[in-house]
């Protein structure tokens, strides 16, 4: 029998907005009456091999558990904390509440993780490459990300797509290469802002492809994706969720994205390694962050409640419609990005010594 998906065809029907803080929806009933309702039908649930709340180890969670996002409303990192915070107030009977807080690059969502108590009542959902690329965009830091930090679970992974101007005559990653390798000097790319993600993406594309295109900053990933879009730069890597927005408007090509397959969304673009270059492997993982001294009990816990949604045969459509996947977690995480690692430390080094662009 196949389970009964934890996520309803509208995932977030309910989740409703005050101010910049978004809520899950409302716990069962505090009646008697009301809670011997929820939990036959819970029961019921599981009895059809659905997914049942988990019961609550040692009493966790008793009270609202907060997830920072670092970010505006409306992007991906905001979706995928949304779409979780629904499905852990389900699975742990307990109200998880998003709030969003903006600015500096991220550094005031994690500030604010930070400061909080490591008791399970506060996390953020962000890229992991943050704990790298946060020191190389700012000296002082009111964190160190390696020891304050830890990622639980890593949920949602997407692959980057490499776009360039409409205008380009290319049609294949081949052709922009040897387009570039004969003209030098003469191309450049954007990104969201210097030692940002989308500016180590394209560096280290830089360095697989063997070329040299010159880094062009702009204030974020959107006002990049304009800039290529307009023909100011003739490339950006970023995120696919930001891609599949565009990739019809007929202001870019997408010439081949990062992986080990398509992306259901695109599926006429090759991946890196089919348009050959298979030594370019970066993609972008989020994961479940909390301070770094979370009791292991909980840790655990919340490891348990991430698998058991992300399982969901509806939560991984969810995730492809934003052009990414889920991702397994086997246990608790050791805080750093788990993909290509070396590859953004490597570049970063470099950048820092002039070695990289």
């Amino acid at each position: 029998m196949q389970p009964t998906p934890i996520f309803p065809t509208n995932p977030l029907p309910h989740v409703r907005s005050q101010g910049d803080i978004m809520t899950a929806p409302s716990l069962p009933p505090r009646t008697s009456a009301g809670r011997r309702r929820f939990l036959h039908a819970a029961s019921t649930l599981a009895l059809a091999g659905g997914i049942s709340p988990l019961a609550r180890a040692s009493g966790y969670p008793e009270r609202p558990v907060r997830i920072i996002v670092a970010w505006s409303p409306g992007g991906t990192v905001d979706f995928v904390a949304r779409t979780m915070a629904e499905q852990y107030s389900k699975l742990l009977d307990a109200s998880f509440v998003v709030e969003n807080r903006p600015g500096a690059a991220g550094v005031i969502g994690f500030s604010a993780l930070a400061q909080a108590p490591a008791n399970g009542y506060t996390y953020v959902i962000d890229n992991t490459a943050l704990f790298l690329t946060m020191p190389a965009t700012s000296a002082h830091l009111p964190f160190n990300p390696d020891r304050d930090f830890i990622a639980v679970a890593p949920v949602f992974e997407t692959p980057v797509a490499l776009v360039v101007s409409a205008s380009l005559n290319v049609a294949t990653l081949k052709d922009f290469i040897a387009m570039v390798k004969a003209n030098p000097g003469k191309f450049n790319y954007g990104s969201g802002g210097a030692a940002s993600t989308t500016h180590l993406q394209a560096a280290i594309f830089n360095e697989v492809a063997g070329i040299d295109i010159a880094h062009v900053p702009y204030k974020g990933g959107g006002d990049a994706m304009r800039a290529v879009m307009a023909g100011e730069v003739q490339m950006l890597i970023t995120g696919a969720p930001t891609i599949l927005s565009q990739a019809s408007s007929g202001r870019i090509k997408v010439l081949a994205v990062s992986g080990h397959k398509r992306l259901a969304g695109l599926p006429l673009v090759p991946t890196f390694a089919e348009a050959g270059l298979p030594g370019y492997t970066v993609t972008n993982r989020y994961s479940l962050i909390a301070p770094s001294k979370l009791p292991k009990d909980i840790a655990a816990k919340m490891v348990d409640a991430t698998q058991r949604v992300l399982a969901d045969p509806v939560a991984q459509r969810l995730m492809a419609s934003r052009g990414g996947v889920p991702v397994e977690a086997g246990s608790v995480d050791s805080g750093k990005p788990d993909l290509n690692a070396e590859q953004w430390k490597n570049i970063l080094g470099k950048m820092r010594t002039g070695g990289a662009s």
